[in-house]
C-alpha cells in the first residue's frame, strides 16, 4: 500500500492505515470465535419492571476486549484522514498546518460550515476542500464516514462502544423436554426479553401454580452466533456486525478516500 517513495507525504498516511488493518485482522479473529453457542430462553421475576418476563441468555457474551480493539482501529482509521489533511496543507505553501487542521466528519452542510469557520481546512488547497465536502455523509446513515464518526467519537470521548452478541438460527427444547421449536433467522439479543412481553406481578396470583413451575419454565438449545454493536433502536441487528463494520469502513478509507487526495499529494512530491 506505501508509495515508492520513502519520503512520500503519503507514507505516513498508508502506515497509519496499515496500523489500522491490523487491528482490524485482530477484531476478525476474535469475532470468529463467537460462531456457535447456547441459547436459553428462562421465566424470571423483574423487581424493576414489576412483570415476570422471559429473559434470553446467550453464551459466551461478548468480551470487551472487541470493543478495545475497535476503539484501536478508529483511532488510526481517524488519524490516517488528519494525516490526509495535513500533508495537503504542507502540498500548498506557504501554508503551514497548525493544531486547528483536521478532516472534518459533519452531518449537513451548516455543520461543515462550522468546522471551515473553525480552520479545520485552512490552507488545504480550494479543490481539495470540495473534495472532502463531497466526502461528507450528509443524509446517508450507511456512510462509512458517518459511522466511523459516531463510533470513534464515543470511544474517544466517552467510553468502549458497547457490544454484543446475537443468536440466529436458534432450536431450543424445553426444560421438561415437553416441547421444542426452531426460530430460524430471527434474532435474539442478549439479556433482552423474549417477545417483548411480561406477566404484571399482580396478575400471577390469578395462575395456579406458578410460583411452583417458575424453575421450569426455561427453555435451553444451540445457536449461531454473530458480534455487534448494540443499538437498541436497530431492529436488526446485521447491519451492526463488528467485523463488517470495520471492513466496510477501512476499504471506503482505503479505496475511495485516500486515493481521492493522491493526485494532490504526489504532485507536492514532485515538484519537491
Amino acid at each position: 500500500m506505501s508509495s515508492d517513495n520513502s519520503t512520500s507525504p503519503l507514507d505516513s498516511i498508508w502506515l497509519k492505515l496499515a496500523r489500522a488493518e491490523k487491528h482490524l485482522d485482530e477484531v476478525i479473529r476474535k469475532t470468529k470465535e463467537y460462531a456457535h453457542g447456547e441459547c436459553s430462553i428462562v421465566m424470571e421475576k423483574d423487581v424493576a419492571l414489576q412483570m415476570a418476563v422471559q429473559r434470553i441468555r446467550i453464551r459466551p457474551s461478548a468480551s470487551p476486549e472487541i470493543s478495545a480493539m475497535a476503539g484501536d482501529f478508529f483511532s488510526n482509521v481517524r488519524a490516517a484522514l488528519d494525516y490526509i489533511v495535513w500533508q495537503l496543507v504542507l502540498s500548498n505553501p506557504p501554508n503551514e498546518p497548525s493544531a486547528s487542521n483536521q478532516f472534518p466528519i459533519t452531518n449537513k452542510p451548516d455543520d461543515f460550515a462550522e468546522q471551515l469557520a473553525r480552520k479545520r481546512l485552512r490552507g488545504v488547497p480550494d479543490k481539495a476542500v470540495t473534495l472532502i465536502e463531497q466526502f461528507q455523509p450528509y443524509s446517508a446513515e450507511d456512510n462509512p464516514l458517518g459511522i466511523l464518526n459516531r463510533l470513534s467519537n464515543i470511544d474517544k470521548h466517552q467510553t468502549l462502544n458497547v457490544v454484543t452478541v446475537v443468536a440466529d438460527n436458534t432450536e431450543v427444547i424445553s426444560q421438561t423436554g415437553n416441547f421444542a421449536f426452531i426460530l430460524g433467522d430471527e434474532e435474539l439479543r442478549d439479556g433482552t426479553i423474549f417477545g417483548g412481553i411480561g406477566i404484571p406481578f399482580k396478575m400471577i396470583p390469578k395462575l395456579p401454580d406458578f410460583e411452583r413451575r417458575l424453575p421450569e419454565m426455561k427453555m435451553h438449545g444451540k445457536c449461531s452466533l454473530f458480534v455487534a454493536f448494540e443499538d437498541p433502536s436497530a431492529e436488526y441487528l446485521d447491519d451492526y456486525r463488528v467485523d463488517r463494520t470495520l471492513q466496510g469502513i477501512f476499504n471506503f478509507i482505503r479505496d475511495k478516500v485516500i486515493p481521492a487526495f493522491e493526485p494532490f499529494l504526489r504532485e507536492s512530491a514532485q515538484t519537491d
